[in-house]
């Protein structure tokens, strides 16, 4: 998918394509070990089409270096926050790409409600959902670009600081500059997940997230540069 000089991943990032990177001796530094002794009781980490998760932001970091490693050029990044929603709209205004509602057919997230049960409230969470996460080529995903699971799933980390308002840049390349040197703010987390509400999942809505946060339900997504980012223009950021 091309937009404004660069092309996103259809999908996340797979266990298969991150497990490449630990084993080669040019993906460095070594992955948190906190990760691989976690990996050990992850079963869904076993699916080669489930995203990779579990993953440090750092980690990201060494996985896309890895990358512009094999291709010898910068090419590949994490999405800035602008250009993770623009692609999750896909054009569209509605509050998810799909309309205005989203359904379990077309997202993996959490439906509950509060119920009463011996005159005592009880919450309900065996509503359909699948309380875990999904291969990226389960339900009926896709937005009109052709991504997939970009609302629900894994959630999916962006290299933009997720705190303070909104920005309104003009072009990639400021978005990119502006949380450069910002290495310990709390980097913006978008799409929502599987044990994530609805509203959670509106390409609108982020999460703050810590650098060093690596949840088993938090994934992320490469982009690959096709014109410099100066020359790049920035998508608009409709809320």
């Amino acid at each position: 998918m091309k937009e404004g000089g660069c092309e996103k991943g259809q999908a996340t990032v797979s266990p298969a394509a991150y497990t490449a990177c630990e084993r080669s001796a040019n993906c460095s530094p070594t992955p948190d070990s906190r990760v691989g002794f976690r990996r050990q009781f992850q079963e869904y980490q076993t699916d080669p089409q489930n995203p990779r998760t579990g993953v440090t932001y750092q980690d990201m970091l060494d996985y896309t270096a890895w990358l512009n490693s094999k291709v010898g050029a910068g090419l590949y990044r994490l999405p800035t926050e602008a250009e993770w929603e623009y692609a999750a709209r896909a054009g569209t205004t509605t509050r998810f790409a799909q309309g205005d509602t989203l359904t379990l057919q077309q997202a993996n997230f959490l439906v509950y409600r509060r119920d009463t049960k011996d005159g005592e409230y009880v919450w309900d969470y065996d509503l359909g959902s699948a309380h875990d996460l999904l291969p990226v080529d389960r339900l009926d995903a896709a937005n009109g670009w052709g991504l997939r699971h970009m609302s629900g799933n894994a959630s999916e980390m962006t290299s933009s600081c997720g705190e303070g308002p909104h920005r309104g840049l003009s072009t990639s390349s400021q978005y990119l500059a502006a949380d450069n040197d910002r290495a310990d703010c709390k980097r913006a987390l978008k799409g929502g997940m599987y044990d994530g509400n609805v509203e959670l999942a509106r390409p609108a809505r982020r999460v703050a997230m810590s650098n060093d946060h690596w949840p088993p339900t938090i994934g992320f997504r490469v982009v690959r540069d096709l014109v410099p980012a100066s020359h790049a223009v920035a998508p608009s950021d409709t809320r």
